[in-house]
């Protein structure tokens, strides 16, 4: 799976690289501080009631934690293919 992405990030133009990895940043970074900060949480995730943004751990899973794991990976990607 990993190779394939490498692949597939491999053939896209640099700045695309970038802008899809800016973009899934800023997207992990908005949806934690969405959990930790009402005011955030409750315009980020408005189809859950406000009382369920740090309980409903499907959601959480589903909203949080899958796209930093996503995040994680596509900038491993990224390191392997630029750095290493």
């Amino acid at each position: 799976m990993i190779r394939s992405l490498v692949q597939i990030t491999e053939g896209l133009p640099l700045w695309a690289q970038i802008l899809i990895a800016l973009f899934l940043v800023g997207f992990s970074i908005a949806t934690v501080l969405g959990r930790f900060k009402p005011q955030i949480g409750s315009k980020l995730f408005s189809k859950i009631p406000p009382e369920e943004i740090r309980t409903n751990i499907g959601h959480i899973v589903q909203y949080t934690v899958i796209p930093v794991i996503v995040t994680a990976v596509y900038l491993f990607v990224l390191y392997t293919i630029h750095i290493a």
